[in-house]
């Protein structure tokens, strides 16, 4: 393609595959929690699936079929929610948009000047799952989310970090990444 999602440097190349696994899989459980175990979330996620089986149904036809698939998820059942674990899964949230904000300051995007299948890798969870529906988070980081919504609008630098390298910040986001309480190889 014109604009690859994949650098050809070995340093880059193997960042945006450990992003895959690590972006992916580590996001979606935090995602996971953050949608289904804030009650605030349950009437918008309940009304949003149900829009998958009427998308133009009213508000008792959405909650209706949207509670189906509630009923299924929650079945798969979920840890108490207490303000310990709220606490927990805020400052894990926020931490990692502080440290990607940090980044998009000095780099439109992982990689620099056009997105990467790293950036791809950690938009479903972070703006499908998270921008979307954690309710009284505060002022969290619109610039992240943001960033995601202009995709279209990349520069031509292509990955423009010197000698196909990574950015400290990156290093810091994969560590975050793999520490408890975020890793998911931790169990």
């Amino acid at each position: 393609p014109d604009v690859p999602a994949h650098p050809s440097t070995p340093c880059q190349r193997l960042f945006v595959h450990l992003m895959e696994l690590l972006g992916s899989e580590g996001l979606i459980t935090l995602a996971w929690k953050h949608r289904w175990l804030f009650e605030e979330n349950i009437p918008f996620i309940t009304r949003d699936f149900g829009r998958t089986f009427q998308p133009q149904g009213d508000d008792q036809a959405l909650m209706k079929y949207g509670q189906l698939i509630a009923d299924r998820m929650t079945s798969y059942g979920l840890p108490a929610m207490t303000p310990d674990v709220q606490q927990a899964l805020d400052t894990q949230y926020i931490a990692l948009l502080d440290r990607l904000e940090a980044h998009f300051i000095d780099h439109p995007y992982l990689l620099g000047g056009h997105p990467s299948q790293a950036d791809y890798s950690i938009m479903g969870a972070l703006h499908a799952h998270m921008g979307a529906t954690r309710q009284g988070l505060g002022n969290f980081s619109y610039t992240v989310l943001e960033r995601f919504g202009g995709l279209n609008t990349c520069s031509h630098q292509r990955f423009s970090l010197p000698n196909g390298s990574i950015e400290t910040s990156l290093t810091l986001l994969m560590m975050q990444f793999l520490t408890p309480p975020w890793s998911f190889l931790n169990g």
